[in-house]
């Protein structure tokens, strides 16, 4: 006993005392906090996921697309076509060509490729639609510009549902 007195200071028993607190504390906030009270300012920049998120906000898409960003995109690239064409295509089914921001961080998500390049919604020069006119395309590994003519694939767009 003589032996623990001689170790007994003050900077161990607030240390002890501080792990009581902290674990008593932890224990407290996982079984009594109210369901969803942890708000956006209790999170730190980065640590929560899409994945994380996709499901707990609620929001549904349409079968053969993902949520990413507000936005639910096609997981498989349509064939190839001119850039007017894919536009009407998405257009038609109620939805539209992602931004090349977009299709740049979905190309980042698991068991996503794309194909060649994939045609965008966003112009590289705000003119009319002509045969010189060029659109943003992404590849698995750059982002470019091609002119209206040339066929690449492209996904279409939906908007994500509660």
């Amino acid at each position: 006993m003589h032996r623990v007195r001689q170790h007994l200071t003050y900077a161990n028993v607030m240390a002890t005392l501080a792990v009581f607190l902290v674990l008593g504390g932890g224990a407290y906030a996982a079984f009594h906090l109210p369901r969803n009270s942890v708000r956006s300012r209790n999170i730190v920049n980065g640590q929560v996921k899409p994945p994380d998120t996709s499901n707990a906000l609620g929001y549904n898409c349409p079968s053969r697309t993902r949520y990413f960003e507000g936005a639910c995109i096609e997981t498989k690239a349509r064939a190839a076509a001119k850039w007017l064409d894919a536009l009407k295509t998405c257009t038609d089914a109620g939805r539209r060509l992602p931004s090349v921001a977009e299709l740049d961080g979905f190309r980042l998500e698991p068991h996503i490729s794309l194909v060649g390049f994939e045609w965008t919604s966003e112009y590289a020069n705000a003119a009319t639609a002509t045969e010189d006119t060029e659109l943003g395309v992404v590849s698995e590994d750059e982002n470019d510009y091609a002119t209206i003519t040339q066929s690449h694939s492209y996904r279409c767009v939906a908007r994500a549902k509660r």
